[in-house]
């Protein structure tokens, strides 16, 4: 937190735009989003193009979802970024080793674990698929048909998942 003085009052903001002292850049004109890569978010034209495709199997078609406590709050940052996140009390200093709202590289960081969280969710979905395949014959014929259409285009093993759901 800041404690800054507005209208002559003094407040409290976490706001990482700020500069506290003259000469010293604010915390998120510091942070260098160039240094981490780019995240290709899902588009809701993208998921309702998966849903129609999937609903071409004949099989019923249920979408989940799930929503993260308070998920910035439980995200950790850089060590090399605590230092912009000191404060200081009456008789000691601490920081917070939290990502905090406000900061710049925040949704990225937040958006990488959230990739992570999609990642092994495909995973268990894919071995559970292995381990107990559909013994439905419309949903067997379907991603047949969906198998000889990803070869037929060139596609290789790896584009199975985007081959059954997208294309």
């Amino acid at each position: 937190m800041n404690i800054v003085m507005r209208n002559g009052k003094a407040r409290m903001t976490i706001d990482k735009t700020m500069q506290l002292v003259d000469g010293v850049a604010s915390y998120n004109d510091s942070v260098d989003l160039e240094a981490i890569p780019e995240i290709e978010y899902v588009k809701v034209s993208e998921l309702a193009r998966a849903i129609a495709v999937l609903n071409t199997s004949g099989a019923p078609i249920k979408i989940w979802g799930f929503d993260l406590d308070s998920y910035f709050r439980r995200t950790g940052k850089q060590r090399a970024h605590c230092w912009m996140s000191g404060f200081v009390h009456s008789d000691s200093y601490g920081y917070d080793p939290r990502i905090q709202l406000g900061q710049r590289e925040a949704p990225v960081l937040c958006g990488r674990q959230s990739c992570f969280i999609v990642w092994a969710v495909r995973r268990e979905l894919a071995r559970l698929d292995t381990a107990y395949p559909s013994l439905e014959e419309p949903v067997l014929a379907w991603l047949k048909q969906r198998r000889e259409a990803a070869v037929a285009a060139g596609a290789d093993a790896g584009d199975a998942y985007r081959w059954a759901v997208l294309c």
